[in-house]
C-alpha cells in the first residue's frame, strides 16, 4: 500500500463557502475535511487536463449574467455538426475512416465536448447562484 504524504494547511474561507461545504459534507455523510479535499481535487483535475484556451473560456463564464448563462446552458451542437458526427460514427462501425474523416470526427468530438463543458459549467454557476435549473434536466 502506498503511503500518501500530506501537508497540514490552515486556510480561512468565506462563511458562505464554509456553509455550502458543510451542507454537502452532511448530505454525503462525509467529514468536512474529506468534502473540502474532494472539492479541491475535482477543481484541479479538470483544469489541469484542459487546454489553456478552454480553461480561460470556462473561467470567463463566472462574470456573465444569469441570462447569458441560461443561453449557454441550453446550447447544443448545431444540427449539421451533430448529423455529420453521427454519420461518421455509423461509418466507423462499418469500415475504417479515412485520415480526413478521422480528423473531422476528432474536431467534431472536441466541439461536442467543449459545448458540453460550457453547458455544465454554466448550469453549475446558475445553481451556485441559487437559480432553479430543473428545466435543464428535461
Amino acid at each position: 500500500m502506498t503511503q500518501v504524504v500530506a501537508t497540514e494547511v490552515k486556510v480561512r474561507i468565506p462563511e458562505n463557502l464554509y456553509q455550502r461545504l458543510s451542507h454537502r459534507a452532511h448530505q454525503t455523510q462525509r467529514p468536512f475535511e474529506d468534502e473540502l479535499l474532494a472539492t479541491v481535487a475535482t477543481g484541479l483535475s479538470v483544469s489541469d487536463e484542459l487546454p489553456t484556451h478552454l480553461e480561460d473560456e470556462l473561467s470567463q463564464l463566472e462574470v456573465l449574467s444569469d441570462q447569458l448563462l441560461w443561453q449557454i446552458a441550453r446550447r447544443r451542437l448545431n444540427p449539421m455538426q451533430a448529423g455529420k458526427l453521427e454519420r461518421l460514427h455509423q461509418k466507423a462501425q462499418r469500415q475504417p475512416l479515412t485520415a480526413t474523416e478521422r480528423k473531422q470526427e476528432q474536431a467534431l468530438i472536441y466541439e461536442y465536448e467543449r459545448v458540453l463543458l460550457l453547458r455544465a459549467r454554466s448550469a453549475r454557476l446558475l445553481k451556485d447562484r441559487g437559480v432553479d435549473i430543473s428545466t435543464l434536466l428535461n
